[in-house]
């Protein structure tokens, strides 16, 4: 295969009978770790495939076989083997089988290297070594201090070691950015008996600036041993990073496999150890909370961004989360819509919800759409199917029992019905909660009026069928979408209970505070509160970057609408969704110098988008003031 310009990490040959496994199993993997996949089943044959066909834009060949393949199938694969064996050098590279169900390769195919693939564990080795297989080269930088002898030594054995493993490794750059911006990943070796480099400080920090910006490159810590302190100059950037211990001597096995799966499959380095910064002299200049002289503190908390978990010490319950238990508490069937604009806590209020669920005995099954390949979703037959799939895992239902429902001849609505009420729901003790996070990505396929039609009219069956009364429905929808349905009654969301995430009052802000260790005096809660409007995700990045970076309230306040500030990749976003919505930041122009704008809909879009708030277009205000700031100087 051609690998000077590829425009694919992995083209896969599957058997038909293995779509639904590829969709469910191995393409989110795939895509969590960022490889680029073509997959194509259709039968080969002895036709020459021409020069434009992508397998010769892949780097790799994948075959996926089974004992569910038929003869013919596996015969097609190996005629595909011999025309490749007859091509240049160039295109006869990588070729992989990955066997399921302990499938034993006949002569044809058995010298090729292969992967004994557990269907239905994705945690297993063998999984892991095919991630890394298909997963294309990174481009790595490996920093320590430059004048430690022994650093250098061990940086060098790395080097040599990911090298051999096909990955790039650039040389290090103390004092600047180097490559940051392109590194996949940053290696750094710390100690306490390294001095304290100022150069190598400067590096950790700017590659966690990256990270954190753009989610690149991983941030990987090494702490050489024997000593188990870090300077204090490291410990702000790598407080709430995993360490991994490194011997000072020599590298071990187990260390070096770890490694490699961080820098190829983007796994997190073990936790063997977390260093204590080194004392520091404090004078009277410099006061600083608890927080940021305990990094077992810090490196509890979670990253703001994302799901929270149920466990987190950081989350603070709000009247969105009580509403959601009170109604998954009752007996009665119920359609929830958990609405609001994105990075408002909507699919951390519906964990906890669904936790609190599960402790009174219900039943969870859970989707989240986002890492759905739209393989799985491009059809109502498709997505149902996958809806099926996830219902008889969670329930362990035997998927022949699903299959005899499905092979029906009515359309799949129906089928998907069948399947609830005479094999699903009877199961059930109690209840089933069936939660849909992230149901507006259905909103770009043709038959989405038919998806939620199916479910309202489950819900609507209760009044017909007691056994539909044991199904709560929960769909988690972010609003941004509806700024592109300009008719607001075209929403296939109007339905059923709604729950809307409200911004922290500044009771709720000041608890959250105190989560943090209360890095803003009570003085500095209300200036707060104004700047970020009780956002909560922003409130959450705000006190991070406070403990994480020993930044008082005016040092965050100065650089708030920084573009390289811990709210930029934010507020940038909002730039992207504005930037053909002429019409809209006309409106948001007019609501930030006069409190009121000339048309409903652009009003009622924009508060959808989570930007502005009020009653209707002639009484609103601009969310927060880090908004009417950004945009006044941005639009």
């Amino acid at each position: 295969m051609n690998t000077s310009n590829p425009l694919y990490d992995v083209f896969i040959a599957y058997p038909a009978s293995e779509q639904r496994w590829l969709a469910v199993m191995l393409l989110p993997q795939l895509s969590q770790v960022g490889i680029r996949v073509l997959v194509e089943h259709r039968a080969f044959g002895p036709e020459q495939l021409p020069d434009t066909h992508p397998l010769w834009r892949s780097n790799t060949l994948l075959f996926i076989l089974s004992n569910a393949a038929t003869p013919a199938r596996h015969d097609d694969f190996a005629w595909l083997l011999e025309h490749l064996q007859r091509q240049p050098a160039e295109r006869r590279s990588n070729i992989l089988l990955a066997c399921l169900d302990r499938f034993a390769p006949g002569p044809r195919l058995a010298n090729l290297r292969r992967f004994e693939i557990d269907r239905d564990d994705s945690s297993g080795k063998q999984w892991r070594r095919l991630l890394r297989a298909l997963a294309p080269p990174r481009t790595i930088q490996i920093s320590h201090h430059a004048e430690h002898h022994h650093h250098r030594l061990l940086a060098e054995h790395l080097a040599d070691h990911l090298r051999r493993a096909g990955h790039q490794v650039l040389p290090q750059r103390d004092g600047t950015d180097g490559a940051a911006t392109n590194l996949d990943a940053s290696v750094v070796l710390v100690s306490a008996d390294d001095g304290g480099s100022q150069s190598l400080a400067y590096t950790i920090e700017r590659a966690r600036a990256h990270s954190l910006e753009n989610g690149r490159p991983a941030l990987l810590p090494l702490l050489v041993q024997p000593n188990n302190h870090l300077p204090y100059q490291y410990s702000a950037p790598l407080a709430t990073l995993p360490y991994q211990h490194l011997n000072h001597r020599r590298l071990d096995r187990k260390l070096l496999v770890e490694l490699l799966d961080a820098v190829t499959i983007r796994t997190p380095l073990p936790l063997t150890g977390i260093a204590a910064p080194s004392p520091r002299v404090e004078t009277d200049a410099m006061t600083h909370p608890e927080a940021f002289a305990d990094p077992r503190f810090l490196e509890s908390l979670d990253q703001p961004g994302g799901t929270m978990r149920p466990q987190s010490l950081t989350y603070v319950e709000r009247d969105a989360d009580r509403t959601l238990q009170r109604v998954l508490s009752s007996r009665r069937a119920a359609l929830v819509n958990i609405q609001a604009p994105r990075q408002t806590g909507k699919s951390s209020l519906l964990i906890r919800g669904l936790a609190h669920a599960s402790s009174r005995g219900a039943t969870i099954a859970y989707i989240d759409l986002q890492p759905v390949d739209v393989m799985a979703l491009e059809t109502l037959e498709a997505a149902l199917r996958y809806v099926a799939d996830v219902l008889a895992n969670s329930l362990q239902i035997d998927s022949a029992e699903v299959e005899k429902y499905w092979s029906g001849g009515e359309g799949p609505s129906h089928r998907m019905s069948q399947i609830m009420k005479r094999l699903v729901l009877p199961r059930v003790e109690r209840k089933l909660v069936l939660a849909i996070d992230e149901a507006d990505r259905l909103l770009q396929f043709g038959y989405r009026d038919s998806f939620f039609a199916l479910l309202r009219s489950w819900y609507n069956n209760r009044a017909l069928d007691d056994v539909w009364e044991k199904l709560d429905l929960v769909l988690v929808i972010a609003t941004e979408p509806n700024m592109l349905i300009r008719n607001p009654d075209q929403s296939p969301f109007n339905v059923g209970t709604k729950i809307a995430p409200e911004d922290f009052e500044l009771h709720e802000l000041a608890e959250l505070n105190q989560r943090y260790r209360a890095p803003l005096a009570d003085d500095e809660l209300a200036p707060f509160r104004k700047l970020l409007g009780g956002h909560p995700y922003l409130s959450s990045v705000g006190l991070y970057t406070m403990v994480t970076q020993e930044l008082s309230w005016p040092q965050l306040n100065a650089i708030a609408t920084a573009e390289r500030g811990p709210f930029g990749d934010h507020l940038r976003r909002y730039v992207w969704l504005l930037r053909d919505e002429p019409d809209l930041q006309q409106a948001l122009r007019q609501i930030i110098a006069n409190g009121c704008c000339d048309d409903q809909a652009h009003f009622f879009r924009l508060s959808q988008a989570g930007l502005v708030g009020g009653v209707d277009h002639e009484r609103c205000t601009v969310r927060c003031g880090l908004y009417e700031t950004y945009f006044n100087a941005n639009l």
